[in-house]
């Protein structure tokens, strides 16, 4: 076995550029031994059959990163730019590789894991991250002069996030994929997220890198500044088995979602997941309809929301999503919003159980809120008006009591 053991530089880091990093070879690994400020590796280059394993020294805690960064250069605990066919993380348990994010005010700069620009075929796994701004990022930004930072010219392919645990960061847990539909540059140069529907005819527009076949399952997930899981511009998208808890903490409106689908996505399939207490919408979905795209929302449970359940929306055209078998319990507005205000995208519930959820204003008392030429088809959902008539075990994920009348609806915990 090729083995690298690594310890931290003078300055407590270490930073490796290609023409080092080429000597590291698929089916290395990669030893991390000691406390790292920041590690930073370019050019890394494992196979499919051999990749290259980044993880801590046997029988030794690792911990990356800098609690007092306070602005400035060394911003990310770990980073890799333009590698591929990576393992990160322990090969035994997240108690093992830790990652300590910044404290000071200026923490929503500062990157856990920062895997841009042109990193993919990663796999990131057994990892604690606590702090800092974001927990993991994952994406590749926009070059006016450089057409691989283009899509479709390049697409990321293959990321999979499992078993790791994130909190107390200010922003997101995890900002996978990028948000904007279109970027573009004005007349000086300056570049900017431009939206779905640009037109200035002076700016130059183009659509950011999208990701293909992504996995986030099995995570844990608490006290996030905004979202839990945001996850953009990709196709094949699978999100399971997660656990995220007390999200958006700063209240900021459109920032502190707990799940959400976003724009650009096509083939998703969110199920399995337990996400509970926050400040907005336990779930989002923006995603597209391209190619006749399926969308499945299947056996989650999503609870005690300070707003919406579940907020249905079209970014940039009308997708058909079936959502079935959730129970959606304890938020102050709708259990579902389903909003056609640009793209009439269609919501089909079944087999869903609705919970003490209620408009704040009691004017009226639909769980489904359709706005906007939204469009929802319905068969077998349960409404009940409260945990105790639904006859379910609020300390046992809301599951049915003997001879309940949720009867076949609503979500079923599966132990991992």
């Amino acid at each position: 076995m090729n083995v690298h053991v690594i310890t931290p530089d003078s300055n407590g880091r270490i930073e490796m550029y290609s023409d080092e990093t080429k000597e590291i070879l698929p089916g290395s690994t990669i030893y991390l031994d000691g406390n790292f400020l920041s590690v930073r590796f370019t050019g890394l280059k494992g196979s499919a059959e051999h990749p290259i394993r980044i993880t801590n020294y046997p029988g030794k805690k690792l911990v990356i990163g800098n609690p007092d960064w306070s602005g400035g250069a060394y911003s990310s605990a770990i980073q890799l730019l333009e590698c591929q066919h990576i393992i990160l993380g322990s090969e035994n348990s997240a108690a093992d590789f830790v990652i300590d994010g910044s404290t000071s005010k200026a923490r929503s700069s500062y990157f856990g894991i920062n895997l841009r620009p042109f990193t993919d075929n990663v796999e990131v796994k057994n990892i604690t991250i606590r702090n800092g701004g974001t927990g993991i990022l994952a994406k590749t930004d926009p070059e006016k002069e450089n057409p691989k930072t283009w899509y479709p010219n390049t697409v990321l392919e293959n990321l999979s996030i499992h078993n790791v645990i994130i909190t107390d960061v200010s922003t997101e847990a995890m900002y996978i994929g990028h948000t904007a539909v279109w970027w573009g540059w004005d007349e000086t140069g300056k570049g900017y997220n431009a939206g779905a529907k640009p037109n200035n005819p002076a700016h130059t527009y183009v659509m950011p890198v999208k990701w293909k076949n992504v996995k986030i399952y099995q995570n844990h997930i608490s006290n996030t500044g905004y979202d839990g899981i945001q996850a953009s511009a990709m196709d094949q998208l699978e999100i399971y088995e997660n656990e995220v808890a007390n999200l958006g903490t700063r209240g900021t409106w459109g920032q502190n979602i707990g799940i959400i689908v976003g724009g650009r996505t096509t083939e998703t399939n969110v199920h399995d997941n337990y996400a509970h207490d926050g400040t907005g919408e336990i779930f989002e979905f923006h995603g597209s309809g391209e190619n006749n795209s399926s969308h499945i929302v299947h056996n989650n449970l999503f609870a005690n929301s300070q707003s919406n359940g579940m907020g249905i929306y079209g970014l940039i055209d009308a997708a058909t999503i079936n959502i079935s078998n959730n129970t959606i319990v304890g938020c102050q507005l709708f259990a579902v919003q389903v909003n056609g205000k640009y793209y009439e995208t269609l919501a089909n519930l079944h087999h869903n159980a609705f919970v003490e959820c209620y408009q704040k204003e009691p004017s009226s008392s639909k769980y489904i809120r359709i706005m906007n030429n939204g469009k929802v088809e319905e068969s077998d959902n349960k409404e009940f008006g409260s945990i105790n008539s639904a006859e379910i075990d609020p300390h046992n994920y809301y599951h049915p009591l003997p001879g309940s009348p949720m009867e076949n609806a609503g979500y079923r915990h599966k132990p991992q």
